[in-house]
């Protein structure tokens, strides 16, 4: 979040579309905040699938995730302490789009918000941390929702085999099958 190397969705000077797997991990082996045992490569070769993740010292930041198709397609950010809604709107302005849902677990329910800027190629995912009971009709977005992972991503460029939610997420919401455009710090229905 505090990154002021590139604008989202470039990280680091990590580019979507441009960077290769090598390139990304010579920038992550000099990040003073990145564990280096933890940069670890990877090659699905059925799915045609490249990925590097590493994981982060003493940060907010828990791990991260970069899936390559030649370049880099998708970086994901997983947080060891949640990001405030309000905080990340500071630094990439109102999302577009909120999908709130919720899907009955056993016992609680599992109340989950996207936040998609598809023209900045970022989606939000938060996940309530408390213990829901029934379904929920609605879903209040305030400044102090929670956020859990960041994506950073370009459609365009993504192969069909990448499975990422925020590329999925947000062709769903871009179709109209689901969410909402997005009003601000409002209430917003639960299909």
């Amino acid at each position: 979040m505090d990154d002021t190397t590139c604008d989202a969705p470039c990280w680091r000077n990590i580019r979507l579309g441009e960077t290769d797997a090598v390139h990304a991990m010579q920038l992550l082996r000099q990040m003073k905040d990145v564990d280096p045992k933890s940069i670890k490569h990877w090659v699905r070769v059925q799915e045609k699938a490249e990925g590097v993740g590493a994981g982060f010292l003493g940060t907010k930041e828990s791990w991260m995730t970069i899936t390559f198709d030649d370049k880099a397609v998708a970086m994901n950010f997983y947080y060891h302490d949640d990001i405030p809604l309000g905080q990340i709107i500071r630094k990439f302005g109102e999302p577009k789009y909120i999908w709130p849902s919720a899907a009955q677990g056993d016992p609680f329910t599992f109340l989950t918000s996207f936040f998609y800027y598809p023209n900045k190629g970022i989606c939000l995912h938060h996940e309530y941390p408390g213990i829901v009971l029934g379904m929920p009709k609605t879903f209040r977005a305030t400044r102090a929702t929670r956020i859990r992972e960041i994506w950073f991503v370009d459609p365009s460029i993504a192969p069909d085999w990448i499975v990422d939610d925020c590329i999925d997420v947000g062709k769903k919401i871009e179709s109209g099958s689901v969410g909402h455009e997005w009003e601000g710090y409002e209430t917003y229905p639960i299909p």
